[in-house]
Protein backbone atom coordinates (compact mmCIF):
# COMPACT_ATOMS: atom_id res chain seq x y z
CA UNK A 1 0.00 0.00 0.00
CA UNK A 2 2.98 2.32 0.42
CA UNK A 3 3.87 4.98 -2.12
CA UNK A 4 7.32 5.94 -3.31
CA UNK A 5 9.67 7.15 -0.59
CA UNK A 6 11.16 10.62 -0.90
CA UNK A 7 14.12 12.17 0.89
CA UNK A 8 13.97 15.83 1.87
CA UNK A 9 17.26 17.70 1.41
CA UNK A 10 16.47 20.42 3.97
CA UNK A 11 14.00 19.05 6.51
CA UNK A 12 13.94 22.14 8.81
CA UNK A 13 13.13 24.37 5.83
CA UNK A 14 10.39 21.98 4.70
CA UNK A 15 8.84 22.00 8.17
CA UNK A 16 9.00 25.82 8.26
CA UNK A 17 7.34 26.16 4.85
CA UNK A 18 4.72 23.53 5.73
CA UNK A 19 3.99 25.29 9.02
CA UNK A 20 3.39 28.46 7.00
CA UNK A 21 0.65 26.69 5.05
CA UNK A 22 2.54 25.62 1.90
CA UNK A 23 0.58 22.54 0.84
CA UNK A 24 3.32 21.11 -1.41
CA UNK A 25 5.68 21.00 1.58
CA UNK A 26 2.98 19.47 3.75
CA UNK A 27 2.50 16.73 1.14
CA UNK A 28 6.27 16.18 0.98
CA UNK A 29 6.37 15.78 4.77
CA UNK A 30 3.55 13.24 4.67
CA UNK A 31 5.51 11.25 2.10
CA UNK A 32 8.76 11.58 4.02
CA UNK A 33 7.39 10.59 7.41
CA UNK A 34 5.24 7.75 6.09
CA UNK A 35 7.58 6.18 3.54
CA UNK A 36 11.12 7.22 4.46
CA UNK A 37 11.50 7.79 8.20
CA UNK A 38 8.48 5.60 9.14
CA UNK A 39 7.44 8.16 11.74
CA UNK A 40 3.74 7.46 11.38
CA UNK A 41 2.60 9.80 14.15
CA UNK A 42 4.21 12.73 12.30
CA UNK A 43 2.81 11.51 8.99
CA UNK A 44 -0.70 11.46 10.48
CA UNK A 45 -0.24 14.94 11.95
CA UNK A 46 0.71 16.43 8.58
CA UNK A 47 -2.05 14.50 6.82
CA UNK A 48 -4.65 16.15 9.02
CA UNK A 49 -3.08 19.58 8.58
CA UNK A 50 -3.04 19.10 4.82
CA UNK A 51 -6.70 18.07 4.73
CA UNK A 52 -7.68 21.22 6.63
CA UNK A 53 -5.58 23.45 4.34
CA UNK A 54 -8.08 25.33 2.18
CA UNK A 55 -5.35 26.16 -0.33
CA UNK A 56 -4.35 22.53 -0.91
CA UNK A 57 -5.08 20.90 -4.26
CA UNK A 58 -7.58 18.05 -4.55
CA UNK A 59 -4.77 15.63 -5.36
CA UNK A 60 -2.95 16.61 -2.15
CA UNK A 61 -6.06 16.14 -0.02
CA UNK A 62 -6.69 12.80 -1.71
CA UNK A 63 -3.13 11.74 -0.91
CA UNK A 64 -3.50 12.71 2.75
CA UNK A 65 -6.71 10.71 3.08
CA UNK A 66 -5.11 7.77 1.30
CA UNK A 67 -2.21 7.70 3.79
CA UNK A 68 -4.56 8.06 6.76
CA UNK A 69 -6.49 5.10 5.39
CA UNK A 70 -3.30 3.05 5.18
CA UNK A 71 -2.37 3.98 8.76
CA UNK A 72 -5.81 3.00 10.06
CA UNK A 73 -5.85 -0.26 8.11
CA UNK A 74 -2.30 -1.23 9.15
CA UNK A 75 -2.53 0.13 12.70
CA UNK A 76 0.54 2.33 12.23
CA UNK A 77 0.56 5.53 14.27
CA UNK A 78 -3.05 4.96 15.35
CA UNK A 79 -5.28 2.13 16.48
CA UNK A 80 -5.98 -0.46 13.80
CA UNK A 81 -9.48 0.13 12.46
CA UNK A 82 -11.05 -1.07 9.25
CA UNK A 83 -13.94 1.36 9.81
CA UNK A 84 -11.55 4.32 10.01
CA UNK A 85 -9.73 3.13 6.90
CA UNK A 86 -13.03 3.02 5.02
CA UNK A 87 -13.90 6.52 6.26
CA UNK A 88 -10.62 8.04 5.09
CA UNK A 89 -10.61 6.27 1.74
CA UNK A 90 -14.19 7.35 1.03
CA UNK A 91 -13.14 10.91 1.80
CA UNK A 92 -10.26 10.46 -0.62
CA UNK A 93 -12.65 9.34 -3.35
CA UNK A 94 -14.49 12.65 -2.98
CA UNK A 95 -11.23 14.29 -4.03
CA UNK A 96 -11.15 12.16 -7.21
CA UNK A 97 -8.99 9.50 -5.58
CA UNK A 98 -8.84 6.49 -7.87
CA UNK A 99 -6.26 4.88 -5.60
CA UNK A 100 -8.55 5.32 -2.59
CA UNK A 101 -11.39 3.69 -4.51
CA UNK A 102 -9.07 0.82 -5.44
CA UNK A 103 -8.14 0.32 -1.78
CA UNK A 104 -11.84 0.16 -0.92
CA UNK A 105 -12.46 -2.38 -3.68
CA UNK A 106 -9.71 -4.63 -2.36
CA UNK A 107 -10.81 -4.16 1.24
CA UNK A 108 -14.41 -5.17 0.55
CA UNK A 109 -13.24 -8.23 -1.37
CA UNK A 110 -10.60 -9.37 1.14
CA UNK A 111 -11.90 -8.37 4.56
CA UNK A 112 -15.67 -8.21 4.11
CA UNK A 113 -16.17 -10.81 1.37
CA UNK A 114 -18.62 -8.43 -0.28
CA UNK A 115 -18.15 -8.90 -4.02
CA UNK A 116 -20.97 -6.52 -5.00
CA UNK A 117 -19.52 -3.62 -3.02
CA UNK A 118 -16.02 -4.53 -4.18
CA UNK A 119 -16.97 -4.34 -7.86
CA UNK A 120 -18.73 -1.03 -7.26
CA UNK A 121 -15.48 0.46 -5.97
CA UNK A 122 -13.41 -1.10 -8.74
CA UNK A 123 -15.75 0.60 -11.21
CA UNK A 124 -15.46 3.92 -9.38
CA UNK A 125 -11.69 3.61 -9.37
CA UNK A 126 -11.62 2.90 -13.11
CA UNK A 127 -13.93 5.89 -13.76
CA UNK A 128 -11.29 7.97 -11.98
CA UNK A 129 -8.74 6.61 -14.50
CA UNK A 130 -6.98 4.17 -12.19
CA UNK A 131 -5.17 1.80 -14.57
CA UNK A 132 -4.96 -1.11 -12.10
CA UNK A 133 -8.72 -1.13 -11.50
CA UNK A 134 -9.41 -0.74 -15.23
CA UNK A 135 -7.23 -3.72 -16.14
CA UNK A 136 -8.77 -5.84 -13.38
CA UNK A 137 -12.30 -5.13 -14.63
CA UNK A 138 -11.33 -5.60 -18.27
CA UNK A 139 -10.02 -9.09 -17.54
CA UNK A 140 -12.99 -9.91 -15.32
CA UNK A 141 -15.58 -8.94 -17.93
CA UNK A 142 -13.63 -10.68 -20.68
CA UNK A 143 -13.27 -14.08 -19.03
CA UNK A 144 -15.58 -14.08 -16.01
CA UNK A 145 -12.65 -14.37 -13.59
CA UNK A 146 -9.25 -12.88 -12.77
CA UNK A 147 -6.02 -14.76 -12.23
CA UNK A 148 -4.25 -14.43 -8.91
CA UNK A 149 -0.75 -15.83 -8.52
CA UNK A 150 -0.61 -18.22 -5.58
CA UNK A 151 2.71 -19.98 -4.96
CA UNK A 152 3.68 -19.66 -8.63
CA UNK A 153 0.40 -21.13 -9.82
CA UNK A 154 -2.60 -19.29 -11.21
CA UNK A 155 -5.74 -19.31 -9.12
CA UNK A 156 -8.99 -18.23 -10.74
CA UNK A 157 -10.94 -15.72 -8.68
CA UNK A 158 -14.62 -15.52 -9.62
CA UNK A 159 -17.09 -12.75 -8.87
CA UNK A 160 -20.52 -14.44 -9.04
CA UNK A 161 -22.39 -11.17 -9.59
CA UNK A 162 -20.38 -10.30 -12.71
CA UNK A 163 -21.24 -11.79 -16.09
CA UNK A 164 -18.94 -11.87 -19.08
CA UNK A 165 -19.48 -8.77 -21.21
CA UNK A 166 -17.06 -7.94 -24.04
CA UNK A 167 -18.42 -4.41 -24.41
CA UNK A 168 -17.63 -3.71 -20.75
CA UNK A 169 -14.24 -5.38 -21.12
CA UNK A 170 -13.38 -3.19 -24.10
CA UNK A 171 -14.45 -0.07 -22.20
CA UNK A 172 -12.07 -0.80 -19.34
CA UNK A 173 -9.21 -1.91 -21.60
CA UNK A 174 -9.47 1.48 -23.30
CA UNK A 175 -9.04 3.25 -19.94
CA UNK A 176 -5.97 1.11 -19.31
CA UNK A 177 -4.59 1.89 -22.78
CA UNK A 178 -4.78 5.64 -22.09
CA UNK A 179 -1.70 5.22 -19.87
CA UNK A 180 0.08 2.73 -22.11
CA UNK A 181 3.66 3.47 -23.06
CA UNK A 182 4.23 6.33 -20.60
CA UNK A 183 7.18 5.61 -18.30
CA UNK A 184 5.56 7.46 -15.37
CA UNK A 185 2.45 5.30 -15.58
CA UNK A 186 4.17 1.94 -15.27
CA UNK A 187 2.04 0.58 -18.12
CA UNK A 188 4.17 -1.05 -20.85
CA UNK A 189 3.13 -0.85 -24.48
CA UNK A 190 1.18 -3.98 -25.39
CA UNK A 191 0.58 -4.41 -29.11
CA UNK A 192 -1.20 -7.73 -28.56
CA UNK A 193 -3.84 -5.99 -26.45
CA UNK A 194 -4.25 -3.24 -29.07
CA UNK A 195 -4.60 -5.91 -31.76
CA UNK A 196 -7.20 -7.81 -29.74
CA UNK A 197 -9.31 -4.70 -29.23
CA UNK A 198 -9.03 -3.87 -32.93
CA UNK A 199 -10.32 -7.33 -33.83
CA UNK A 200 -13.19 -7.01 -31.38
CA UNK A 201 -14.35 -3.74 -32.89
CA UNK A 202 -13.75 -4.95 -36.46
CA UNK A 203 -15.91 -8.06 -36.09
CA UNK A 204 -18.33 -6.89 -33.39
CA UNK A 205 -17.17 -9.42 -30.81
CA UNK A 206 -19.80 -10.62 -28.33
CA UNK A 207 -21.91 -7.75 -26.98
CA UNK A 208 -19.71 -5.19 -28.73
CA UNK A 209 -21.05 -3.28 -31.70
CA UNK A 210 -18.83 -2.99 -34.76
CA UNK A 211 -16.85 0.23 -34.81
CA UNK A 212 -14.56 0.49 -37.82
CA UNK A 213 -13.10 3.82 -36.69
CA UNK A 214 -11.89 2.31 -33.43
CA UNK A 215 -10.80 -0.88 -35.20
CA UNK A 216 -8.78 1.12 -37.72
CA UNK A 217 -7.14 3.21 -34.99
CA UNK A 218 -6.26 0.23 -32.80
CA UNK A 219 -4.87 -1.78 -35.73
CA UNK A 220 -2.66 1.18 -36.60
CA UNK A 221 -1.56 1.63 -32.98
CA UNK A 222 -0.72 -2.07 -32.75
CA UNK A 223 1.53 -1.83 -35.82
CA UNK A 224 3.13 1.49 -34.87
CA UNK A 225 3.89 0.45 -31.29
CA UNK A 226 4.96 -3.10 -31.97
CA UNK A 227 8.69 -2.38 -31.85
CA UNK A 228 8.38 -0.60 -28.49
CA UNK A 229 6.43 -3.48 -26.93
CA UNK A 230 8.07 -6.05 -24.69
CA UNK A 231 8.80 -9.34 -26.44
CA UNK A 232 5.82 -11.08 -24.82
CA UNK A 233 3.57 -8.25 -26.02
CA UNK A 234 4.83 -8.07 -29.60
CA UNK A 235 2.68 -9.21 -32.51
CA UNK A 236 3.60 -12.40 -34.31
CA UNK A 237 4.26 -12.10 -38.03
CA UNK A 238 0.84 -13.65 -38.67
CA UNK A 239 -0.84 -11.03 -36.46
CA UNK A 240 1.10 -8.22 -38.13
CA UNK A 241 0.00 -9.47 -41.52
CA UNK A 242 -3.63 -9.69 -40.46
CA UNK A 243 -3.56 -6.18 -38.92
CA UNK A 244 -2.06 -4.75 -42.12
CA UNK A 245 -4.65 -6.59 -44.22
CA UNK A 246 -7.53 -5.22 -42.12
CA UNK A 247 -6.11 -1.70 -42.46
CA UNK A 248 -5.98 -2.19 -46.23
CA UNK A 249 -9.63 -3.29 -46.25
CA UNK A 250 -10.58 -0.20 -44.25
CA UNK A 251 -8.91 2.03 -46.83
CA UNK A 252 -10.31 0.06 -49.73
CA UNK A 253 -13.95 0.34 -48.62
CA UNK A 254 -13.77 3.51 -46.51
CA UNK A 255 -14.40 1.75 -43.22
CA UNK A 256 -13.48 4.07 -40.34
CA UNK A 257 -11.26 6.12 -42.65
CA UNK A 258 -11.59 8.02 -45.91
CA UNK A 259 -11.55 5.63 -48.88
CA UNK A 260 -8.19 5.55 -50.68
CA UNK A 261 -7.39 2.76 -53.13
CA UNK A 262 -3.73 3.78 -53.45
CA UNK A 263 -3.04 3.60 -49.71
CA UNK A 264 -5.04 0.39 -49.53
CA UNK A 265 -2.75 -1.16 -52.14
CA UNK A 266 0.32 -0.19 -50.15
CA UNK A 267 -1.03 -1.96 -47.08
CA UNK A 268 -1.92 -5.02 -49.15
CA UNK A 269 1.74 -5.25 -50.21
CA UNK A 270 2.94 -4.88 -46.62
CA UNK A 271 0.47 -7.56 -45.49
CA UNK A 272 1.67 -9.89 -48.25
CA UNK A 273 5.28 -9.39 -47.10
CA UNK A 274 4.20 -10.71 -43.71
CA UNK A 275 2.66 -13.77 -45.36
CA UNK A 276 -1.01 -12.80 -45.20
CA UNK A 277 -2.80 -15.19 -47.57
CA UNK A 278 -5.61 -12.80 -48.46
CA UNK A 279 -3.12 -10.13 -49.47
CA UNK A 280 -1.01 -12.59 -51.48
CA UNK A 281 -4.09 -13.84 -53.31
CA UNK A 282 -5.24 -10.30 -54.13
CA UNK A 283 -1.83 -9.35 -55.54
CA UNK A 284 -1.80 -12.48 -57.71
CA UNK A 285 -5.17 -11.76 -59.31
Amino acid sequence: MATHSKEIANLPLAIEQASNGKSSYQSDLVNYYYNTSKNYVEAIKWCKILIENQGARESEKEYANRILGYCAYEGTGMSKSTEEAVKYWKQGVRFKGGSCALSLARLYAKEMKDSVESIKWYQKSAELKNKTAAYFLAQLYESGYVLKSVFKSNKKIYYPDVNMDIAQSAKYYEIYIENMGYSWSGVPTNSKLLYKLAQWYYTGEGSLNKNYTKAFNFFNMAIERNESSRDEYKLTQLEEGNALWCISVCYRFGRGVEQDELIARRYVKRAAEKGNENAIALLNE
